[in-house]
C-alpha cells in the first residue's frame, strides 16, 4: 500500500531534480500513466508502463526508423520478433497503423480522383490528339501533394519517435498513440 501512495504522490507533483527523492527513482509520471523503474513494486492500478531494456529500445527505434523506408514491413517484422515486449509492440503498432492509414488515404484519394474524372465526362478526351483535361492535372496534383506531405510527415514522425523510443520513452503518435496504448495494447493483453 505504501508503494501505491508513493506512486500517486509522484504523479501529482512535477519531477524536477530539486524535489527528487528516493521514491522518484522508482516511479515516474508519463502522460498520466505510471512508469515502473527497476526495483519498484506496485499493485495492479491502471496501466503500468515499465522502463524498457536496451534491446527493447533498439527494436522499438528500428520499427520507426526503418519503417520510414520500408513502410509497414519493418513494424511487422519487429512485432514478430519481439511479440512478448509491450514496449516494442506499442511502438511497432503505432508505426504499422500510421503506414496503414497513409496507404488507405492515398489509395482512397486515387480512387476518388479517377472516379471524378470518369464521371465528369472529360476523361478520356474525345479527341485523341487533344490535351488532357485540367481536372486530370488538378486531381493528380492534389494526390502528389498529399503524397509529398505524407512522406515528410512520416520522415519527421519516424525520426523523432524513433529517438524517443531509443531513450525508453512511451512516445505517442498524434491521433494513434492513445488508441494503441488503451485499446490495442492493454485490451489485447488483458491488463
Amino acid at each position: 500500500m505504501h508503494a501505491v501512495q508513493a506512486a500517486v504522490e509522484v504523479l501529482l507533483r512535477p519531477f524536477t531534480p530539486k524535489n527528487a527523492g528516493a521514491q522518484d527513482d522508482k516511479f515516474r509520471s508519463s502522460n498520466g500513466y505510471i512508469v515502473v523503474r527497476e526495483g519498484a513494486s506496485l499493485s495492479n492500478i491502471g496501466h503500468i508502463l515499465y522502463y524498457p531494456t536496451n534491446e527493447e529500445r533498439s527494436y522499438a527505434m528500428l520499427a520507426h526508423i526503418v519503417g520510414i523506408f520500408s513502410g509497414f514491413l519493418a513494424p511487422v517484422i519487429m512485432i514478430l520478433i519481439k511479440k512478448n515486449s509491450k514496449f516494442v509492440l506499442f511502438h511497432s503498432l503505432q508505426s504499422l497503423l500510421w503506414h496503414a492509414m497513409i496507404f488507405v488515404m492515398f489509395a482512397g484519394g486515387i480512387v476518388v480522383a479517377l472516379f471524378g474524372l470518369f464521371v465528369s465526362g472529360d476523361f478520356p478526351p474525345p479527341d485523341t490528339k487533344g490535351d488532357p483535361p485540367a481536372a486530370f492535372f488538378a486531381a493528380f496534383g492534389l494526390i502528389w501533394f498529399f503524397a509529398l506531405t505524407a512522406g515528410i510527415t512520416t520522415l519527421v514522425l519516424g525520426i523523432s519517435t524513433g529517438i524517443k523510443a531509443n531513450r525508453g520513452e512511451w512516445a505517442k503518435y498524434p491521433l494513434l498513440g492513445d488508441f494503441v496504448l488503451n485499446k490495442l495494447l492493454f485490451d489485447m493483453h488483458g491488463c
